[in-house]
């Protein structure tokens, strides 16, 4: 039974560690509006001004440095 309760609990730190891991490198993509021709207003987390601003996704291609909200962007970039 230790030995579940072990296995279990460092499947859980491995997942939240990939997980943080994951939203960071999501975070130092480039801004990419994509290729498409929509407009679509969105945030990013722009490296150099360290802070989340707006941009316009034309709605295909691009990368997962996209955000519906600015403070969705902020919660999983600058904290």
């Amino acid at each position: 039974m230790k030995c579940l309760i072990f296995v279990l609990f460092v499947a859980v730190i491995a997942m939240a560690s990939y997980s943080e891991a994951h939203l960071h490198l999501r975070c130092e993509q480039p801004i990419e509006k994509g290729r498409c021709h929509g407009h679509f207003p969105k945030y990013g987390y722009d490296q150099e001004k360290k802070e989340c601003v707006e941009f316009v996704f034309s709605g295909c291609g691009g990368n997962t440095n996209r955000f519906h909200t600015k403070r969705h962007c902020e919660i999983s970039c600058m904290l």
